[in-house]
């Protein structure tokens, strides 16, 4: 008796794994660079969602980095589209400190190095 439910097990076995979902793939999404390109992902990152594609894992450089970083973190698309449209890109894509954090001798040797290109060029 057991043998004959072992063998019937061992016949249906197959069948019922033929019945299961086959996995998902995993799909993975990399990023280019460029600052204009960078806020055309979030479009991609918009018509993905649209079209029910759920990615894995997400990487890229430069600002695909960092629109990848945000949106990896928990960003929603329409938040990442306020982001990019109400940021001031100038202040933000400058290496240059804010003025109030510039030590005085900083600011100081920046002036005289102002007045004096312009007496020289004169």
């Amino acid at each position: 008796m057991r043998r004959l439910l072992s063998c019937l097990l061992l016949c249906l076995l197959p069948l019922i794994a033929q019945s299961s979902e086959a996995p998902r793939p995993k799909i993975g999404l990399v990023l280019s660079g460029g600052a204009a390109r960078g806020l055309a992902h979030v479009g991609v990152l918009k018509a993905l969602e649209e079209q029910g594609i759920r990615i894995d894992a997400i990487a890229g450089t430069s600002m695909g980095a960092v629109i990848g970083g945000l949106y990896a973190s928990g960003y929603k698309i329409d938040e990442l589209e306020k982001l990019a449209l109400n940021i001031d890109w100038k202040q933000a894509l400058s290496d240059a400190p804010p003025r109030e954090d510039v030590p005085f001798r900083r600011k100081q040797v920046r002036i005289s190095v102002n007045v004096t290109e312009r007496f020289a060029n004169t």
